[in-house]
């Protein structure tokens, strides 16, 4: 759906040649171009609302099942299928419903990282409003873990440590060395500006962690945020040159 001013007289325009445009003044915007969009899909050349999910992969979900956030394992820990569906967090590896915990928040977007505790692999889970899971691969339920001073959605195994961000916090935050469960509460830096917008996912690319905010890209350099050997650099991308992320 296209934007409209009248509240009382919906439209809908299947021509969005304008492209998608998310950070020009509405009121300048053609009135075909798409400003924001969700559950649909283009698969048969037309736009048409995204049906429920009824299968994934070659398991046949159950019609209570709905997806909030799914994690396919194949680093650590391989071959393993997390799903989170409301107030559950659902192991379908088998090729059936293995609920690993109920009781969480729901409606949650969660984000995942496989890291090693010890001599375990673990696959932990983020989310605003749960404390941080771990589940090994194996047990039959998750285990609820110490995680940074405020809940995060996003996370990254990185040199050795784990880096949280959380989307309208302008920490970010840095686990102990070698232990993905222990936050030290001065383990993080500020880098996030009110102006740049919130937090929008994190990657690891070779020696640097790149974090993308919806204003700007910020690359950090270096790996140790504790006194008195802190390295820790971060370089600003020109948020005017690649736009919204």
């Amino acid at each position: 759906m296209a934007r409209n001013t009248a509240a009382d007289s919906p439209i809908e325009i299947m021509d969005w040649n304008s492209g998608f445009i998310s950070r020009l003044d509405m009121e300048r915007l053609p009135v075909n171009a798409l400003t924001r969009a969700l559950n649909f899909t283009v698969e048969n050349g037309a736009a048409e609302k995204r049906y429920g999910t009824s299968r994934l992969n070659s398991v046949d979900l159950t019609t209570a099942l709905g997806v909030d956030s799914i994690y396919f394992s194949e680093g650590l820990i391989s071959d393993k299928i997390v799903v989170m569906s409301g107030t559950k967090i659902i192991n379908l590896t088998s090729g059936t419903e293995a609920v690993l915990e109920t009781g969480l928040t729901s409606g949650q977007r969660w984000g995942f990282a496989e890291a090693v505790k010890g001599a375990t692999n673990n696959i932990y889970m983020f989310a605003e409003g749960n404390a941080p899971r771990s589940w090994n691969g194996s047990a039959g339920t998750t285990t609820a873990v110490t995680g940074p001073s405020v809940n995060c959605r996003y996370a990254v195994w990185h040199k050795s440590r784990m880096w949280a961000l959380r989307p309208a916090n302008i920490n970010l935050w840095i686990s102990k060395r070698f232990d993905p469960e222990t936050w030290d509460t001065l383990n993080y830096i500020s880098i996030l500006s009110p102006d740049e917008g919130n937090w929008t996912g994190m990657v690891s690319r070779e020696d640097d962690l790149v974090c993308f905010a919806e204003g700007r890209i910020f690359f950090v350099y270096g790996q140790n945020p504790e006194p008195p050997d802190v390295n820790l650099q971060v370089r600003r991308c020109d948020r005017k040159k690649h736009g919204a992320i």
